[in-house]
């Protein structure tokens, strides 16, 4: 089991905790993209993460980006290095802080357009850990 670690801020901690937010996004780039996504030919990653936001932007499929660059991400039991679960923390409290620290399976990880409701801007292309 390999666990991802994200702090939140208490607002969108607080909804996932009681089970109203189902998915958390991140924004498309270098630092993401390293954390989430394994490659199977070495990229650039700045020509790489540009390359994919413009491939989006003109309506490309997300399955033919991911081929076309040998991306998958790292989630389920495929290796030792895929996520299977997400610790949510609300801000940094100690680990002993039941309240705040939250453990939850992840269901999916996908690219798409996430929910204003819940963080997201409209329009704009995220990673998606569904929980």
């Amino acid at each position: 089991m390999k666990i991802l670690h994200l702090p939140l801020k208490e607002k969108w901690y607080r909804m996932i905790q009681s089970g109203i937010k189902k998915e958390e996004y991140r924004e498309i780039g270098i630092h993401w993209m390293n954390r989430l996504m394994e490659f199977g030919i070495v990229p650039t990653y700045f020509n790489t993460t540009r390359a994919i936001l413009n491939l989006l932007n003109k309506g490309e499929s997300i399955k033919e980006i991911m081929n076309n660059f040998h991306i998958r991400f790292r989630f389920g039991t495929n290796s030792k290095n895929d996520y299977t679960h997400v610790h949510f923390t609300c801000g940094y409290p100690r680990k002993d802080d039941a309240d705040k620290n939250l453990t939850i399976e992840i269901k999916d990880m996908y690219i798409g357009q996430g929910k204003p409701e819940w963080g997201a801007e409209e329009g704009k292309w995220y990673f998606v850990i569904k929980i």
